[in-house]
């Protein structure tokens, strides 16, 4: 971002993307900057419980503290994933932890996440970047909403979908919505990727038609097809 003014009753921003100066009007700007755990008041220090330069609580993959008595659940630990539906999750897995020493865990890599704007942003597993960081290798295809049958139906041909794959093994390994419902598609996402299903296993199934979470298998099927080329009906 090079500049923000005003101009008449809206806001003028100007950024860079791809070496290319532009710029944009809009209503409203959103600084969405983290947040920071309400920790400094806990006394922590004496109950010997370490927290990251970001202020959380650092657990192990248990949810155990330094302190191995105290767990740590919810927006004060160090875990990647910061939500609602962690926290709860957390909040039972912490409790038989400590009460039973059962062990369990959360493979946050399997938690999708939503934005709820409209149209909703959702996502889960990996990134395209940190697939190539982790993994070193990436295959990726995005679809415009606009080839879903459905969207066009209901006039919200707004958004993408964008699918990410090992090349080696054609495995999903990430899901990234930006639609309406997409909270709702996402879902589907978790077994898709804990299954270590293929984009061959996702095509030959048979989802309703229409429906805006058709587009999962449309998106697979842009792996090796044209998608504008082909019939509504697959």
């Amino acid at each position: 971002m090079k500049e923000v003014r005003k101009e008449n009753n809206k806001k003028l921003v100007r950024f860079l993307i791809e070496g290319r100066e532009e710029e944009i009007l809009v209503d409203e700007i959103l600084l969405a900057a983290g947040k920071t755990p309400n920790t400094d008041d806990l006394d922590l220090e004496k109950a010997k419980v370490k927290v990251n330069e970001r202020k959380a609580i650092i657990t192990n993959e248990f949810l155990q503290t330094t302190n191995p008595n105290i767990y740590a659940i919810g927006d004060v630990n160090d875990k990647p994933l910061r939500l609602e539906t962690t926290a709860a999750k957390e909040g039972t897995i912490a409790v038989l932890n400590a009460f039973t020493n059962a062990n369990f865990k959360i493979d946050y890599n399997l938690v999708p996440y939503t934005i709820f704007t409209d149209p909703e942003l959702a996502g889960i597993g990996f990134t395209e970047e940190r697939q190539i960081k982790e993994l070193k290798v990436c295959a990726c295809r995005v679809l415009e909403l606009k080839f879903v049958p459905k969207a066009r139906i209901i006039e919200r041909t707004e958004g993408l979908v964008k699918m990410l794959i090992n090349p080696q093994t054609k495995e999903i390994t990430g899901v990234h919505i930006l639609a309406p419902f997409a909270s709702e598609i996402i879902n589907q996402a978790i077994w898709l990727i804990k299954n270590k299903n293929t984009i061959d296993d996702l095509i030959s199934s048979t989802p309703v038609f229409p429906t805006i979470s058709e587009a999962l298998k449309i998106c697979a099927l842009s792996f090796y097809k044209d998608i504008s080329k082909i019939s509504c009906c697959i």
